[in-house]
């Protein structure tokens, strides 16, 4: 009985660890895809940044700045996407056994997750952003 339990649950199985291999690589897409676009709005506001820095700006509010920007784009974008993925789940929930469309539990891990990579992918552009000498940020451009 046991073996005949494996062999029904094989597929199940090895679908869930695909769906999970395939999660793991579109947060990594994701935040990589953050990273850049944190890079480069930083890149562009390097004149901008230089004169907050040097008309008395800290390094934790330039940091706190930039960080803040990119988990409200995301925040923004999580206000969009989880009514859309409610939606569409609906239907999709019909075909999978013992889920629900409604798992508010999952939506909101997912949610904290994506804040918190998020936070740490902007993290770098925001130190080299609060590390841009104001004198070097002037002459850039």
């Amino acid at each position: 009985m046991e073996d005949h339990l494996a062999q029904q649950l094989l597929m199940p199985q090895a679908c869930a660890s695909l769906l999970l291999a395939l999660g793991v690589v579109t947060m990594a897409i994701a935040s990589i895809g953050l990273f850049g676009l944190v890079s480069f709005s930083v890149a562009r506001r390097t004149r901008e940044i230089g004169i907050r820095v040097a008309v008395g700006a800290t390094t934790r509010r330039v940091v706190s700045q930039v960080v803040y920007q990119a988990v409200g784009l995301v925040a923004v974008a999580l206000l969009i996407g989880l009514p859309v993925a409610g939606a569409v789940m609906r239907p999709v929930a019909r075909g999978l056994v013992g889920s629900a469309s409604s798992d508010v539990f999952a939506y909101v891990v997912v949610s904290l997750l994506l804040l918190t990579v998020a936070a740490v992918a902007s993290f770098v552009p925001a130190r080299h952003a609060a590390r841009v000498s104001p004198s070097a940020a002037l002459r850039c451009e």
